[in-house]
C-alpha cells in the first residue's frame, strides 16, 4: 500500500505547529515561576502531589464532596446533550437531504452563522424567564440551553460529513423499496463512524461549557468545570486542589482530542497516491 507523502508532510507540519502552540502556556508558566519572589512549592502547599487527588475522591470537606457530585453531574449532562444533539443532527440531515442544493446550502449557512453568535444572546432571555422557577428545574434548563448552543455546529458538521452520502443512500433505499425503519437502519449502519464523531464533538463541547451552568445554575447544579472555582474562598486559593481538579476535568478533552487526531492521521495515511 502506498501512502500520500504530501498528505503526511502536511499533517506532520500541522501537528508540530499545534504542539508548539500548546506549549506556549507551559513556557509562560515556567517563565513566571522564575520571577523573583515566586515560590511554586509554597503556592501549592505541602501536599501537592497524589495526596491532592486522594483528597478529591476521598475527602470529607464540603468543596471536595461537591466536586465529586459535580463530576458525576457533568458526565450526565454531557451524555444527555450528546445523545440528543446527535439524534437531532441525524434526523435533520435526513430531512434536508430531500431539499434542493440551493436551499440546503442556505440552511447550512444559517446554522454556521448561529454557531458564531455569543452564548449571551441565548442565556440572557432565559435567565430573565427562569426567575421564580423552582431550583430543581435548573438541571433541565442547563441541559436544554447547552444542547441549543451545541446543536447548530453539530448539525452543520454532520451535514457536511454525511449529507451527500445520506442522499445517495435514500435513493438506493427507494429503488430497493425498503420500508422507513429498514432505510434508517441501513443509513445508520453506513454512517455510524460519522455519528460517533458528532457524538464525541457534542460531548466535548458540553463538558467544557462554563458560562451556561455558571449563569443559570446554583451550587446544586454546577458542573465540574464551574466547581473548580469553589476552591477559591475568602481565606485564599487552594492551589493544590485547583491543579488536581483542573487536571481531572481536562482528561476527557485530551482523550477525545487524541481520538480525533488518530482518526485524522488514519484518514491521511489511507489516501493512496
Amino acid at each position: 500500500m502506498k501512502f500520500n507523502i504530501r498528505a503526511i508532510i502536511r499533517f506532520s507540519a500541522l501537528f508540530f505547529f499545534s504542539l508548539l502552540v500548546g506549549m506556549v502556556p507551559l513556557v509562560l508558566f515556567y517563565v513566571g515561576t522564575r520571577e523573583p519572589g515566586i515560590n511554586l512549592q509554597s503556592a501549592l502547599g505541602d501536599s501537592w502531589t497524589f495526596e491532592s487527588f486522594i483528597r478529591l475522591f476521598a475527602g470529607l470537606n464540603s468543596p471536595e464532596i461537591r466536586f465529586r457530585e459535580s463530576l458525576y453531574r457533568s458526565i450526565a449532562y454531557s451524555s444527555i446533550v450528546a445523545f440528543g444533539v446527535t439524534f437531532t443532527a441525524f434526523f435533520y440531515t435526513n430531512w434536508i437531504a430531500g431539499w434542493s442544493k440551493k436551499s440546503a446550502v442556505g440552511m447550512s449557512f444559517t446554522l454556521l452563522t448561529l454557531t458564531l453568535l455569543p452564548q449571551t444572546y441565548l442565556i440572557m432571555p432565559i435567565l430573565v424567564a427562569k426567575q421564580g422557577l423552582p431550583r430543581y428545574l435548573d438541571p433541565l434548563i442547563i441541559i436544554a440551553v447547552i444542547a441549543l448552543g451545541v446543536l447548530p455546529l453539530s448539525a452543520w458538521a454532520f451535514h457536511m460529513m454525511s449529507g451527500q452520502k445520506i442522499t445517495n443512500l435514500q435513493e438506493h433505499c427507494a429503488l430497493d423499496r425498503l420500508g422507513m425503519l429498514q432505510s434508517l437502519m441501513k443509513i445508520v449502519g453506513e454512517i455510524r463512524i460519522n455519528l460517533i464523531i458528532v457524538f464525541l464533538l457534542a460531548w466535548a463541547i458540553a463538558w467544557g461549557n462554563y458560562l451556561v451552568p455558571f449563569s443559570l445554575g446554583s451550587r446544586n447544579s454546577y458542573t465540574a468545570v464551574v466547581q473548580i472555582a469553589t476552591f477559591t474562598t475568602n481565606l485564599g486559593r487552594d492551589w493544590a486542589m485547583i491543579c488536581a481538579s483542573g487536571f481531572i476535568v481536562s482528561i476527557p478533552g485530551v482523550l477525545i482530542g487524541l481520538i480525533f487526531g488518530g482518526v485524522t492521521l488514519w484518514s491521511f495515511l489511507q489516501r493512496r497516491v
